[in-house]
């Protein structure tokens, strides 16, 4: 009996795209601020744009986000954190407080996202971007990056 072995199946990565260096002084007073991340170390068939912070879907089909973040700067006035993705579908997951889950001002979060939450399936050239504002205080937040990642992006292709 021939045995022949296949390839498993499972989510694919698509995209992982990192932050190396700190972007000083990008929210905190409600500006809302578009992640470009200048390094991608996975990026299948070029769907992320260095430059400009877009990800363009390369084939219709059921997509997983999840992104990392690591803040500083935050104060007792930052009263909420928003992170979202913008595009064919608008999240937005907010955290009240932020400043109370804080070390010495430091704050890390990672989130993920199937699609969206009306649109199961994403058709291919929709464009996607990822956002954090803070709110409540002043424009001090640090959006901070190195080369061992702390802030990333990540997308698989799940079907």
């Amino acid at each position: 009996m021939a045995v022949t072995q296949q390839s498993p199946t499972g989510p694919q990565l698509m995209l992982f795209a990192r932050q190396t260096s700190t972007i000083g002084a990008a929210t905190g007073d409600g500006t809302a601020y578009q992640y470009i991340y200048d390094t991608a170390d996975v990026n299948v068939g070029g769907c992320y744009n260095t430059g400009s912070g877009v990800l363009t879907i390369p084939s219709t089909s059921i997509y997983l986000f999840q992104a990392g973040i690591f803040l500083q700067n935050l104060g007792a006035a930052h009263t909420a954190l928003s992170l979202y993705l913008s595009g064919l579908f608008n999240t937005n997951y907010t955290y009240s407080n932020p400043f109370s889950l804080c070390v010495g001002g430091t704050y890390a979060q990672q989130y993920s996202l199937i699609a969206g939450p009306s649109t199961p399936i994403i058709p291919a050239g929709s464009t996607i971007t990822n956002n954090i504002s803070v709110t409540g205080g002043t424009k001090t937040i640090d959006l901070y990056g190195v080369a061992a990642c702390y802030t990333y992006w990540a997308c698989y292709k799940v079907t």
